[in-house]
């Protein structure tokens, strides 16, 4: 074993607590705590709490079932609940309606020659209208939108269509853009459905 790997293991080694330890409520209940953290010393998010509780069952199911460890998982014998994570939207950073309209205007100015702005315009209009989250909006395509015939008539209206009304946005790929050095493919995004 090389020098360094055998010198991190012994830290390690010497900052562990004996898996018995955990037999003792107080330690559980102080590793449930201490998956709620983040690294930054906030509150983690519900999933990343259950993500963490899950992985910890599983090595301590495995220290009772096959290292014989523990006589039982002590997380089953803790009364834990994850602690609620309330979030509030800050609404001096979220675009009002104005300030919507104006944004969606202005980037229609971004690469004028290429058409990019008009579509930047419409993946941002799918994500502050629609909810979209930005790989949601990204996959989205002209025919999974199920959109109304508006009435395009300037003045007195004679077609009868509706000036306006709702239509159906269906999110059949999500396409995440991590970057080329983690797609599979080299491509920006990667196809997720």
């Amino acid at each position: 074993m090389p020098a360094a790997e055998a010198k991190a293991l012994k830290w390690l080694a010497d900052q562990s607590r004996p898996v018995a330890d955990l037999a003792e409520a107080d330690v559980t209940r102080t590793a449930l705590n201490a998956i709620a953290v983040t690294m930054a010393g906030g509150a983690a998010a519900a999933s990343t709490i259950a993500r963490k509780r899950a992985v910890l069952y599983n090595v301590l199911k495995y220290a009772v079932k096959e290292r014989r460890l523990l006589e039982t998982n002590p997380i089953d014998q803790v009364d834990w609940k994850a602690p609620e994570r309330v979030e509030q939207v800050d609404r001096s950073v979220v675009a009002n309606s104005t300030q919507a309209r104006q944004l969606l205007a202005a980037v229609t100015y971004v690469g004028r020659l290429s058409g990019r702005g008009q579509r930047l315009r419409a993946m941002y209009a799918c994500m502050y209208y629609g909810g979209l989250r930005p790989s949601e909006a990204v996959g989205l395509r002209r025919r999974d939108c199920e959109l109304p015939e508006l009435c395009a008539c300037q003045g007195e209206c004679s077609c009868g269509r509706p000036k306006a009304a709702w239509g159906r946005l269906v999110l059949v790929k999500s396409r995440p853009g991590p970057g080329k050095l983690y797609t599979d493919s080299g491509e920006t995004h990667d196809d997720r459905d």
